[in-house]
């Protein structure tokens, strides 16, 4: 039996609330794993604008807020004034400053994303480095960052970072086999040291609701036992204003009467007010779960981006259909036949083909459920561990 493993976990913007598909990963995963007798201790980074609190989410997580004069900059990067990539030079001046956290007693010492690279030599040499990523950053940033006079320094940054992090880590933990490669392909870096966890589903999270409640919630969102609700929850982000628009302009028009359109989450900030009775605008939301029952299906057009989709498995352990495009599918290729995929202009067709029937659950989605995930992250972490005692003697 494996004993209790202590994690010492940074993460360099506010974990809570996991309102975006990074957040929600690494506060899933951290709180499951818990559940593992893996203990997370999760340094996260803020600004003085935001109060030094200690959150305990469950018996093996807790969340160490730690604001920093440094991170004056970090409203201009939540209001998009900055990119992220500037993190990675910020860090480095910060780093004096956190030392006192590399002290405790912790079996290994997780980042979360690239930005802390020129922390890694903060860590006890007999303990290893894990790198979490969420995406393939350089690729997502050079198209992120477009029409910028700084582009090539961000990208530059970005670049540097990412290769530092993946070269001086012990473990990457990446959510898709394509990032795998592309590290692989871009760093030279051993595919060896790579372990796939893919986004999951929050098992244990998802609400159900009986008939009644979603008819009522229906209800409240004017919709009839008759028509189909489409949803599409998403963040505030680039590529998802894009995924807004082409649902808009491109989707909403072909698609039968009897069919009405939800947008949910942060990215209904980036929407004017909409004359389409057929499209609701239901806003920021502190819970889903009620939008995804009282939906029929979900839809994910993206076109790019990197990592994967969280809100394709989301959706399909909340029981919904899903209707994604190819490049929306990656990660989640072994669940091609659970949703309808096809190009932008064939997404109208599709959702008229499907029934106002929802997905039971079927035992294909198990391996992307939270808690099998989370033992996957646990024997990746106890194989390092293993391997760092092995060359460390």
């Amino acid at each position: 039996m494996v004993k209790k493993l202590k994690v010492l976990d940074f993460c360099p913007f506010r974990i809570i609330p996991p309102n975006a598909g990074g957040k929600k990963r690494i506060y899933l995963l951290n709180k499951y794993s818990a559940k593992e007798n893996v203990n997370f201790d999760s340094i996260e980074l803020s600004s003085y604008l935001y109060s030094k609190d200690k959150f305990k989410i469950n018996k093996g997580f807790s969340i160490n807020r730690t604001p920093s004069s440094i991170f004056f900059i970090q409203p201009l990067i939540d209001l998009k004034i900055l990119s992220q990539p500037v993190l990675y030079s910020l860090l480095k001046i910060a780093k004096p400053f956190y030392r006192k956290f590399f002290k405790g007693k912790h079996d290994l010492v997780q980042f979360n994303f690239p930005w802390f690279a020129s922390w890694y030599d903060l860590v006890p040499k007999d303990k290893p480095i894990v790198y979490h990523s969420q995406n393939f950053e350089y690729e997502y940033w050079k198209k992120y960052i477009d029409n910028s006079l700084f582009k090539n320094y961000f990208t530059g940054l970005v670049k540097k970072a990412e290769k530092e992090s993946l070269e001086k880590c012990d473990l990457a933990i990446t959510c898709c086999e394509r990032d795998a490669k592309s590290y692989v392909k871009e760093y030279g870096v051993s595919r060896d040291k790579i372990v796939v966890v893919p986004n999951g589903y929050d098992n244990l999270g998802i609400k159900k609701k009986t008939r009644n409640e979603r008819n009522r919630l229906r209800k409240k969102l004017c919709v009839s036992e008759k028509e189909k609700l489409v949803v599409f929850v998403a963040s505030n982000m680039k590529h998802n204003q894009k995924a807004k628009d082409i649902i808009i302009n491109k989707v909403v028009p072909k698609t039968g009467k009897n069919v009405k359109f939800m947008f949910v989450g942060s990215i209904c900030e980036s929407m004017n007010k909409i004359k389409d009775e057929r499209v609701i605008v239901a806003g920021k939301v502190k819970d889903v779960s009620p939008y995804y029952s009282a939906a029929d299906i979900a839809l994910n057009p993206v076109v790019s981006g990197s990592g994967s989709n969280v809100k394709i498995i989301e959706c399909l352990g909340a029981g919904l259909d899903v209707v994604t495009t190819p490049f929306g599918i990656r990660g989640y290729e072994k669940l091609s036949n659970l949703v309808s995929v096809g190009k932008i202009n064939e997404f109208p067709k599709l959702i008229n083909k499907l029934k106002k029937s929802r997905v039971k659950s079927n035992n294909a989605l198990k391996e992307y459920s939270m808690t099998q995930l989370a033992k996957k992250l646990k024997k990746a972490y106890v194989k390092a561990i293993k391997n760092k005692k092995t060359n460390t003697k």
